[in-house]
This record gives structure tokens, C-alpha cells and sequence, in this order.
């Protein structure tokens, strides 16, 4: 019964979920990782490709700690094809706040991207990759 009360509240934060206003998160209960082979699957409504929720405490202090050396805001705006996105959404008990890679590019809270490519950036995008695939 528990489960299933813990899986409606967390259901019911990813719906509300917001765009996070900066890269310094605290860690949080959970991470979930969404997984669109295209941006416009994600807009008309098709179940994603993966979905993975994460627990382990090891691996949500690394992400935290690998977004946290990013800068919130990028170099430049981009226009986006029919991109990939890696949707990562961080889960706590009252909300959850979310950041997107399209393409392997990080969209940063001030809505840019960065130029070049950040190393954490890309180390980021590969360590959520390889969790999304375990």
C-alpha cells in the first residue's frame, strides 16, 4: 500500500514539474530519466522510449555534483531539428524540477546553450546515458 501511495504523490509531481532556475540542486529523493527518440513524440503525447528512476544515493550525488560545476546560463540560442531529448527530472517530497539535453546539448536555465561544449556537459550526458541503459 505504501508503494503505491509513494508512486501517486511522485506521479503526481512529475505532472506539475518545473524548468530548474539553476544547475546548484540540492540531491533529492529520487532522479527519473526520460528518453525521447524525438522531440515531437514528446509534444503529441508518445510514451517515451526509456524511462529509469534512480535511488541509489551514489549516483544522484554524482549528478548533482557534476551539474552543479555548470554555469545557468549559455553562450547562444539554437534552433532544434526534430532532436532527441534526455528529459532529468529531480524529485523532492513537495516538487520536482526538471532540465533537458536535446541532442546532447544542455538547455540551460536561462533557456541557452552552451559554446563550446562544456566537459561536464558531456560527461553528464554519457554517466545519464549509461544509467538510462543499465
Amino acid at each position: 500500500m505504501q508503494k503505491q501511495q509513494n508512486a501517486a504523490h511522485t506521479s503526481a509531481l512529475l505532472m506539475n514539474k518545473t524548468y530548474t532556475t539553476t544547475f546548484k540542486l540540492k540531491p533529492c529523493s529520487e532522479v527519473v530519466l526520460t528518453y525521447y527518440d524525438k522531440m515531437s513524440d514528446q509534444r503529441d503525447s508518445i510514451p517515451p522510449q526509456k524511462t529509469k528512476t534512480i535511488t541509489d544515493r551514489a549516483a544522484i550525488n554524482r549528478i548533482t555534483s557534476i551539474v552543479g560545476h555548470l554555469p545557468d546560463k549559455g553562450d547562444i540560442m539554437i534552433k532544434l531539428g526534430d532532436a532527441s531529448i534526455l528529459e532529468t527530472t529531480f524529485v523532492y517530497p513537495d516538487s520536482a524540477v526538471y532540465f533537458t539535453f536535446y541532442e546532447s546539448k544542455l538547455k540551460t536555465p536561462a533557456t541557452s546553450f552552451y559554446a563550446p561544449k562544456h566537459k561536464e556537459e558531456q560527461v553528464l550526458y554519457e554517466y545519464l546515458i549509461s544509467l538510462l541503459n543499465q
